[in-house]
């Protein structure tokens, strides 16, 4: 039974068909669950959608630990590009999951 996190996800990919935006919900759900905080969801792929970018902000304390969570706990995982933000100070980063 999908939880309501997973249903809200799936609305944002409602143009996959069900069986894969419920995959990709849970993938989703996963990666919030690792740390990824202020997610953005981004289907790729023409003319099927094979891969969703999920992106978001993290600190540069949990940076580490979400990397390791989400290398361990996303079998699909396609990458992870991580970008800092901040001047002077590197104090946050954008990190882009690529889920297949």
């Amino acid at each position: 039974m999908a939880t309501s996190t997973h249903k809200h996800i799936a609305a944002h990919l409602k143009a996959l068909p069900k069986a894969d935006a419920a995959a990709f919900a849970k993938q989703v759900a996963a990666v919030q669950k690792a740390g990824l905080k202020s997610i953005r969801i981004f289907p790729k792929g023409i003319p099927a959608v094979d891969t969703v970018v999920v992106s978001g902000l993290v600190k540069q304390a949990e940076l580490s630990a979400l990397i390791g969570k989400l290398a361990v706990n996303i079998p699909k995982l396609g990458g992870i590009e991580v970008f800092p933000f901040g001047i002077p100070a590197i104090d946050t980063f954008n990190v882009n999951v690529n889920l297949k």
